[in-house]
């Protein structure tokens, strides 16, 4: 089973470890989740009520011992909807206040000097740095180790941004 999309939404290895014994073992104690998921003991408490947190799993109480029970896994279509509303609503939160940071950026650029940049993601920041103080009909130039160059993803974005340029 591919699990990678837990991971890109969020979870760490050990809440997916936990999760995934708990669905195979249904209402179970601590010790089976330990044996089953290979966390220790330790860690298994925390990940439980993280995971609790995230509505996935419930506990009761039977004769004084504590039991935890999967959440159907349909409940991560919920807790997707809600951690994407919430990055909506983070994101329009930052849209709010780009201008306030520009302004601080902008008083803090008249005594940088010079940036360093690194990678694909450091090209793609320098580039469009650029494309936002440069004038129309203004040249740039730009200069790329060989091997840099022959990356599709980098060719795509230089072809991207050119169409920018224009």
């Amino acid at each position: 089973m591919n699990i990678t999309i837990l991971k890109k939404i969020g979870f760490t290895n050990g809440e997916i470890m936990v999760f995934l014994a708990l669905l195979e073992l249904g209402e179970t104690t601590t010790g089976p989740i330990i044996n089953k998921s290979h966390i220790s003991s330790s860690k298994v408490y925390e990940i439980l009520y993280k995971l609790i947190e995230k509505g996935l799993v419930s506990c009761i109480y039977k004769d004084k011992i504590k039991y935890f029970q999967p959440s159907s896994p349909k409940m991560l279509i919920d807790y997707f909807k809600k951690e994407k509303m919430i990055f909506e609503e983070s994101e329009k939160a930052l849209q709010d206040i780009i201008p306030q940071l520009e302004q601080k950026y902008k008083t803090s650029e008249e005594s940088q000097t010079s940036s360093v940049y690194e990678g694909f993601a450091g090209i793609k920041t320098a580039l469009s740095q650029m494309l936002d103080k440069m004038e129309k009909k203004e040249e740039y130039y730009v200069f790329t180790v060989d091997e840099e160059i022959t990356s599709k993803e980098l060719r795509l974005f230089f072809l991207n941004y050119h169409t920018k340029i224009i």
